[in-house]
């Protein structure tokens, strides 16, 4: 991999990491779409690591030219499988990625961009759901002010960090629930992270197929129980079960 110097004027990698579970609805997708929005798609290194779906979902990602990988034994979390992309990544710049969201035009160019910045050490993007009824618009609007105030983000944001910093701070924690805002909390002591004010679009799945009003109510505590310092793990059986129950959809 030549890296995205000579097109971009930076020396900096950019390495994608998709955590998949039964995406096989979306894998494909998600991979040309990637490619058809970066400005130098041959020149990204594009990871699959899959948690041992039981779709096909490998055997589809193994036909995108991309570098697939099923651990064994099988990873417990998405924090897990983002971790073990990493460790296979030769980027100086993780990207991590929901196979179901969508990159916007010449993202790499604008991750490269915001790096210039020696002091930034990450960030993340806009997020804007792909269908919007009048309860996501809700529900978006109040992600916008808190990722704003708090400057800490989803996975559905699409994060992206400095690899050597990624290592300093020894990458996702090993939890089942809310390892994105961790890892932004870990990365702030360490420089600026940076909302790029563009929006990747993220698939509202899990808000139609649970009950929007629900899922939201459940995800706020859990935000909510984390930010007063609670243990929030006790709620990832469910959380997981919810997720595996969608998986595919």
């Amino acid at each position: 991999m030549t890296g995205v110097s000579t097109a971009l004027g930076t020396d900096l990698q950019l390495s994608i990491i998709i955590p998949t579970l039964n995406e096989a609805a979306n894998i494909g997708f998600a991979v040309s779409h990637l490619r058809s929005k970066a400005q130098t798609p041959d020149q990204l290194e594009i990871i699959v690591v899959d948690c041992q779906s039981t779709d096909n979902t490998l055997q589809l990602a193994e036909g995108l030219e991309v570098k697939c990988y099923c651990p064994e034994p099988r990873l417990s979390s998405r924090a897990q499988a983002m971790n073990f992309g990493a460790k296979q990544a030769q980027g100086e710049v993780l990207v991590f990625l929901h196979a179901d969201t969508e990159m916007p035009v010449h993202f790499d160019q604008l991750i490269v961009d915001v790096l210039q910045n020696k002091r930034c050490v990450g960030g993340a993007f806009e997020m804007s759901f792909k269908t919007k009824t009048f309860g996501l618009r809700i529900i978006q609007g109040l992600n916008w002010i808190r990722h704003r105030l708090w400057k800490e983000y989803f996975g559905d944001q699409s994060i992206f960090v400095r690899r050597d910093i990624f290592e300093e701070v020894s990458g996702f924690p090993d939890v089942q629930l809310m390892e994105d805002p961790m890892l932004c909390r870990a990365l702030k002591k360490k420089g600026k992270i940076t909302l790029i004010k563009t929006a990747v679009l993220t698939s509202p799945r899990r808000f139609l197929e649970g009950g929007v009003g629900r899922v939201f109510w459940k995800d706020a505590w859990i935000w909510l129980s984390d930010r007063f310092g609670r243990d929030v793990q006790k709620h990832s059986s469910e959380y997981r079960k919810n997720n595996l129950e969608r998986a595919g959809k």
